[in-house]
């Protein structure tokens, strides 16, 4: 049911509008001035109008910073702050998780995996009020999942696999 819940939330309509109107808002914020020179080296001199930096890993962080605020909402940094650079070390490893290399040589992608199931995790454990600004999916699968006896841990789990997804 879990997958119907995005098809709804990305089918065209108020959702959608919704959604598009939220991530938009979020790039818009990420690609300010002030937010471009978080990701300048310390080691890279700043003149006032231009900086060098890596196209790629900033629309990268552009990207999950948006999407991740678009379904989660803000309250998420405060209870994961690296959530990003989790996220990254999991993608980067997944090939152990796929080709499931033991996890005597697999830390790296166990301890990724299990940091991002620690902020879900935590994030399903804060009042529903303090998480408002979630997205229509994020409320409905967890409320369908609740419904059927999970807890915080095993929403935290679903939803990490949703934001590799």
């Amino acid at each position: 049911m879990i997958e119907e819940y995005q098809r709804h939330q990305l089918l065209p309509g108020r959702k959608l509008d919704n959604f598009a109107k939220a991530f938009v808002c979020h790039v818009d914020k990420m690609v300010s001035w002030q937010q471009v020179q978080v990701h300048v080296s310390s080691s890279t001199p700043v003149v006032s109008a231009s900086v060098d930096i890596s196209l790629m890993d900033w629309t990268t962080d552009v990207f999950l910073h948006a999407t991740t605020e678009t379904y989660w909402g803000r309250s998420i940094w405060g209870l994961a702050p690296n959530l990003i650079e989790s996220f990254q070390k999991w993608e980067q490893t997944t090939w152990k998780y796929i080709f499931q290399v033991p996890r005597i040589l697999s830390k790296d992608m166990y301890d990724a995996r299990d940091e991002l199931i620690a902020a879900f995790t935590a994030y399903f454990g804060q009042a529903k009020t303090t998480r408002a600004d979630a997205n229509y999916f994020v409320t409905t699968s967890e409320q369908e999942l609740r419904d059927i006896a999970f807890n915080d841990n095993d929403v935290g789990k679903a939803h990490m696999l949703q934001y590799w997804a």
